[in-house]
């Protein structure tokens, strides 16, 4: 089986906006291979873009897999996502349209085309489908701002949040915390998946 001989040597900021993050993890043989991770606040996913040879996702023994409609993968997977079970959780793994995924021991290797080597891994709230989560899933946020103002006269603070996506991007799934739509006023409509966490129900 081909391994991977990519072992990162430093974690450093690329780029941040108010909740957005992106960290660069240089190769410990040469900088110009790289890896650039991306995380957001309240987003579900964790984004990796490959400056790599290999594009390899390392699971475990216990890992089982399936198809974004449930059942279970046959490798190769002529697929852009797949679904990691463990017995008491679920993660999506997505890829760019046209992917295909094969499985080595524990690892999956994607063969991607195009030039954007880039994969989401999501946690699949149960009961929720695969599908529901691939939207967003490659556009990852290059920016996002948060301003505010405050209006003394009524003592209420307005406040806006934009985001910028990659490529262009259009949709994304943004969570909120309790207390952002407990006592505000919101035109937000949260119709997406709902996410248990130490701070309370993520909407």
């Amino acid at each position: 089986a081909e391994t991977t001989t990519f072992r990162a040597k430093a974690c450093r900021a690329l780029r941040w906006g108010d909740w957005s993050l992106t960290l660069r993890m240089p190769g410990d043989q040469s900088e110009s291979e790289f890896l650039d991770v991306t995380l957001g606040r309240g987003m579900p996913y964790c984004w990796v873009d490959f400056h790599v040879a290999k594009a390899v996702v390392e699971t475990f023994k216990d890992a089982a897999f399936e198809t974004a409609d449930g059942r279970p993968a046959v490798f190769p997977l002529n697929s852009d996502r797949v679904v990691v079970a463990f017995p008491d959780r679920k993660f999506v793994v997505f890829a760019p349209p046209g992917s295909k995924i094969e499985l080595e021991g524990t690892r999956l290797r994607f063969q991607i085309p195009g030039p954007l080597r880039r994969i989401a891994v999501c946690p699949l709230p149960k009961g929720l489908r695969a599908d529901a989560l691939a939207a967003a899933a490659m556009t990852p946020p290059v920016d996002t701002r948060l301003s505010w103002t405050y209006d003394p006269a009524t003592a209420t603070v307005r406040t806006k949040w934009d985001m910028t996506l990659d490529g262009g991007g259009k949709t994304m799934i943004q969570g909120w915390l309790p207390h952002h739509y407990r006592d505000g006023k919101s035109a937000t409509v949260f119709d997406g998946p709902e996410l248990l966490t130490p701070r309370g129900t993520m909407r």
